[in-house]
C-alpha cells in the first residue's frame, strides 16, 4: 500500500478530487483495489470495504450454505 503524504502547515494536501474528475478519481480506486488487494478476497460471497481516513472496515459475507453431500451406500 502505498502511504498517503500527511499534511503540514505550509503544504496541505490537496484532495484527489480536487484534481481530477469525479469519474477518474472512482476508476483510480477501483483499479488500485483490483491491482492490489482484489486477489484476497474470497470469491463465494462478497465483501465490503469502507474507508474513512485511515479507519478501514473490511466485512466478509458469509459462506454460502452448501448441503452435505449424499453419501454413498
Amino acid at each position: 500500500m502505498t502511504p498517503t503524504p500527511q499534511p503540514t502547515a505550509g503544504n496541505p494536501v490537496v484532495p484527489a478530487s480536487a484534481t481530477g474528475s469525479h469519474d477518474a478519481l472512482e476508476h483510480a480506486i477501483a483499479r488500485a483495489v483490483w491491482t492490489d488487494i482484489h486477489w484476497l478476497m474470497p470469491l463465494d460471497r462478497p465483501v465490503t470495504i469502507v474507508v474513512d481516513g485511515d479507519d478501514i472496515r473490511v466485512s466478509v459475507g458469509a459462506a454460502p450454505f452448501l448441503p452435505n453431500p449424499p453419501r454413498s451406500a
